[in-house]
């Protein structure tokens, strides 16, 4: 029901763009692989670029995205996260993810998730903060 206007190409960009972040995300992660769409996450948008030639951004200001693509073996740097790609190596484990701000030592989130396109939305915290 989310996306059912997805269901052909034409004008992907004006659709997507109508989404919240968090909906994006999800409509991104059922593209995996499709070659239908790029999607890259960034701390304060989410871009995406269509098989129909047309791109959008989408702001992300009330929330601090996390996206985590756990590694056995090979890693390499990240400054974004490319929901349409990147999975890391570690699939369908489950794995307990704690949360903290750096500075306090607060925990923010604590909670058992699967490994495969894991991502967190962290509300109500400034993203200049490391954690």
């Amino acid at each position: 029901m989310l996306l059912a206007s997805f269901s052909t190409l034409a004008s992907q960009g004006t659709e997507f763009e109508k989404l919240t972040p968090e909906q994006a995300l999800v409509q991104a992660n059922q593209w995996y692989g499709s070659n239908q769409a790029s999607v890259q996450i960034f701390p304060t948008y989410i871009t995406a670029n269509f098989a129909d030639g047309s791109h959008t951004n989408i702001p992300i200001t009330d929330k601090h995205p996390i996206s985590i693509a756990p590694f056995i073996n090979h890693t390499h740097p990240c400054d974004f996260h490319v929901a349409t790609g990147c999975t890391g190596e570690l699939k369908g484990v489950k794995v307990g993810v704690t949360v903290y701000d750096e500075s306090t030592h607060k925990q923010l989130m604590q909670k058992m998730m699967t490994t495969n396109r894991m991502a967190l939305w962290i509300s109500g915290y400034p993203k200049i903060r490391k954690i």
